[in-house]
């Protein structure tokens, strides 16, 4: 894909070109992470918290886990993913 320019608003936001968005698979109030390095500008597309932890939710000794471990679960997925985040 070719370099495209963009110019910056009074708002510090730019409009990414539709082929990037599809390519990205990005659609209105999807989230990125946004990240640099020097002078280049990274952005990805991150998925939902469902997406982020789709797989991590299994069965223990043959049965569900309860709303409870559910939720313990999910919640150190997303502090991990904070922990990763902050430390990149």
């Amino acid at each position: 894909m070719r370099p495209r320019q963009r110019v910056v608003g009074k708002k510090g936001q730019i409009t990414l070109p539709v082929e990037m968005r599809l390519a990205l698979q990005l659609e209105e109030g999807d989230k990125v992470v946004v990240t640099h390095e020097g002078n280049v500008i990274h952005v990805a597309r991150i998925g939902s918290v469902v997406e982020q932890t789709a797989g991590v939710i299994k069965k223990r000794d043959g049965r569900r886990l309860s709303a409870r471990e559910l939720k313990e679960v999910a919640e150190q997925a997303i502090a991990d993913d904070v922990y990763a985040r902050m430390n990149r």
